[in-house]
């Protein structure tokens, strides 16, 4: 397959490296996974320390805008099930006072049944019987239920009861369910769970979270995106408050993981606001690092791969079409090596490689008809001729001359001559766009100056080259007083396209009218 049916692709259809942001909510298409190995090896290092002392790790990931912070997120999604983890993406709390509802309310989102079905199976195990999973083998038996209420007081109380329900009473199996994934309900289904109000305050979503991370059979890691938003947005206080509401989260968590993520001069602000114990609690920050220049050719390859497997296309020859290997180089040259910016040039590359493609292609398909295009092809193809025809031809194209205190121009000059005999013929052509209309005023003013010329003794013909069907008053009159000196051609558009000469070479049509034209200046002027 040729090259011009991949360009056709990609003129027709939207040019991939569309979106220059990754998205919590939308994973990548491509992911080059070299510039931040070590930030995974650090926090898939975390998780297994987390596993094995269920003491909460705190890791800073610190890179410029367009460093790939939120595409992280997507990565370590990836490796969920071979590191036996779940990743859920945290974006900036829209409130810095309801913090730990929005942290519940993302976990919910991401793997709320999971969570909510391990905690009331592991609490049946230890609170009721799971020969008979009925509501009163929980809370049938005072004994149980003294145990229970031991173990769990206040608000906490209220989650272990509706988790087994949960798991005992598949009436009610979705209205707990509900509660617990923090959705309203009335008050008659708030009777039939025996609690008093629903999951919409810090107080009771911590101690869910609290229930379900300690029953979790996971590390559950959660991705804290763009850390430095709070500060902008509210100020130091507000991000004050999230970061002692981390410190809760960590000293009071079980079987969890933080990730947090900022810009590395805002990082520096936020280690200023913290309080030292909390600055203490977290890991070493780790950088994300830039892409190397085989890191965006990597990239490109890819992406483009599986754009043309949109159409049912196999990458071309080569895998870097249209773009070069010096292009890439400059692309690093341009971004550092910054992704963001590297999917904002490939784009950029692709639509100059396009445009360039376009121009070469109308060039080829669209000749451009000017006056003074028609003129050099008529005069090529007369110069031809003329050798043919035993003449000897001598040009001057855009001729100027005098007529008194006026400067006169021709569109070209040539004298023709054979032994002793000779004549010269100017060539006129109106200066119009489009050659399937009338030439209107500027046939007139074109066949004037070959007037001027004939008076002025200049030349002994004119030929005048107009649109087919070239009318008006003062044209019409002009032309029948010139008659016996013009020699008048009229085309259309097509035939002024297969007049003119391409790479030098004569065209047919423009050799016919050079034919008729010597034919009768050589019967008029030469054979004296």
């Amino acid at each position: 397959m040729v090259h011009q049916e991949y360009f056709d692709i990609l003129r027709e259809n939207p040019l991939p490296f569309q979106r220059y942001v990754s998205r919590g909510d939308m994973p990548d298409e491509v992911d080059i996974c070299e510039p931040r190995k070590d930030v995974e090896e650090a926090i898939l290092e975390a998780i297994e320390l987390v596993r094995i002392d269920n003491t909460p790790r705190i890791v800073p990931v610190l890179g410029e805008a367009g460093m790939g912070k939120t595409h992280l997120y997507w990565a370590l999604k990836e490796k969920e099930k071979t590191h036996n983890f779940i990743a859920v993406y945290v974006p900036s709390p829209p409130n810095p006072l309801r913090t730990i509802l929005h942290l519940y309310t993302c976990l919910m989102d991401v793997a709320g049944i999971t969570l909510i079905e391990n905690a009331a199976n592991r609490l049946l195990e230890t609170y009721g019987s799971t020969e008979k999973k009925s509501f009163l083998s929980v809370f049938g038996r005072r004994k149980k239920e003294f145990s229970v209420h031991q173990t769990y007081s206040g608000v906490a109380s209220d989650i272990v009861k509706v988790l087994l329900i949960y798991a005992t009473n598949f009436a009610l199996r979705n209205t707990a369910e509900r509660w617990l994934l923090s959705e309203t309900l009335d008050e008659e289904d708030l009777e039939k769970l025996g609690v008093r109000s629903i999951l919409d305050d810090d107080e009771t979503c911590f101690a869910a979270l609290k229930i379900l991370l300690d029953n979790a059979d996971k590390v559950v890691l959660f991705y804290f995106d763009e850390m430095e938003t709070p500060l902008r947005i509210w100020g130091e206080e507000a991000e004050r408050q999230i970061l002692e509401t981390m410190k809760k989260l960590y000293n009071e968590l079980k079987n969890c993981c933080f990730i947090i993520t900022s810009l590395p001069e805002t990082w520096e602000q936020l280690t200023r606001i913290m309080d030292a114990s909390l600055s203490s609690r977290m890991e070493l920050p780790a950088y994300l690092k830039p892409f190397s220049i085989n890191d965006i050719k990597k990239f490109y390859v890819e992406h483009m791969k599986l754009y043309w497997e949109q159409f049912n296309l196999a990458l071309p020859d080569d895998p870097h079409f249209p773009l070069k290997e010096e292009e890439f180089e400059k692309i690093y040259e341009v971004t550092k090596g910054n992704p963001r910016g590297v999917i904002k040039q490939l784009r950029r590359k692709l639509k100059e490689k396009l445009k360039i493609e376009e121009e070469k292609r109308e060039e080829k398909e669209e000749i451009k008809v000017t006056p003074i295009i028609l003129v050099d092809s008529l005069c090529l193809a007369m110069s031809h001729v003329a050798e043919t025809m035993g003449l000897t031809a001598s040009l001057k194209i855009a001729y100027s001359y005098r007529v008194g205190e006026k400067q006169q121009q021709l569109a070209a000059l040539m004298e023709i001559s054979k032994n002793s005999n000779k004549a010269v013929v100017g060539f006129e052509i109106p200066n119009i766009k489009n050659w399937d209309k009338s030439g209107g005023v500027a046939a007139y003013y074109a066949l004037k100056r070959l007037e001027n010329a004939v008076v002025s003794n200049l030349m002994n013909k004119g030929v005048l080259v107009v649109p087919r069907g070239t009318s008006g008053e003062k044209y019409t009159r002009l032309l029948e007083k010139m008659k016996e000196k013009i020699i008048l051609i009229e085309i259309n558009q097509k035939e002024a396209k297969e007049i003119i000469s391409e790479k030098n070479e004569i065209s047919e049509r423009a050799t016919r009218i050079a034919e008729r034209i010597l034919e009768d200046i050589k019967k008029e002027f030469l054979q004296k």
